[in-house]
């Protein structure tokens, strides 16, 4: 099988459109939440933060990320003197990953813009198989009840929390037993708490963007 690609937050973003069309799963404030903890799990994957019960710390100890952006996320940690929540970083960055990640697989050539009549562009891959290769492995692995590295568990969880099982599943072929063994993962007691607590607060953000769609008055 083919390995996924990475980093984080481009694999969220490839499994999050449909390939040929580069239209979204799932809302944009989803998608962005998503795309927002998918940056921060980078960090925390390359040891440039630590995260623990609802809050972030800079891992001052760590040369700082190759990535640019995931560099320039690290040193907005580092100037911040006081609020350091989960919550509150996931609302700040989720105000413009999209256009953060979706830029940094453009200058990558992974994406390129697509015209559509009068209605604009989208975003579409310059590579299906390419594209598509993340899905394909999680959905390999899951079905063959292979053990997941903490990639994988991160990158499924991550899925799972902003809305886009029905993206990683519904193109299976037994989608019941994909289901089952995704949820079996998500409740493993070894599952790194750090993880653990990103995808919850991510599930918890997301849960609060929906409800404030559907109800607006709620934000006021």
């Amino acid at each position: 099988m083919t390995m996924l690609l990475g980093p984080l937050a481009d694999d969220l973003w490839r499994i999050g459109h449909e390939d040929t069309t580069g239209n979204p799963w799932i809302d944009a404030d989803s998608m962005g939440l998503g795309l927002a903890a998918g940056l921060l799990g980078e960090l925390w994957l390359g040891r440039h933060v630590r995260i623990g019960q609802g809050r972030l710390e800079v891992a001052v100890e760590q040369p700082s990320p190759v990535d640019g952006l995931g560099e320039s996320i690290v040193r907005l940690l580092a100037r911040e003197a006081s609020d350091f929540t989960l919550a509150s970083w996931l609302s700040f960055l989720a105000r413009d990953s999209y256009e953060q990640v979706t830029r940094r697989l453009a200058e990558a050539g992974h994406v390129r813009p697509q015209r559509r009549g009068l209605t604009g562009s989208a975003w579409v891959a310059t590579d299906t198989s390419r594209a598509l290769a993340p899905a394909l492995r999680l959905r390999f692995r899951l079905g063959k009840g292979y053990p997941l590295v903490s990639y994988e568990l991160a990158l499924l969880g991550l899925l799972s929390a902003c809305g886009l099982e029905k993206a990683l599943l519904y193109p299976a072929n037994t989608p019941g037993v994909l289901r089952e063994r995704l949820a079996e993962w998500l409740r493993w007691p070894d599952m790194p708490p750090a993880l653990a607590d990103l995808v919850k607060h991510t599930r918890a953000a997301a849960g609060r963007a929906v409800l404030t769609a559907r109800h607006p008055q709620l934000s006021l």
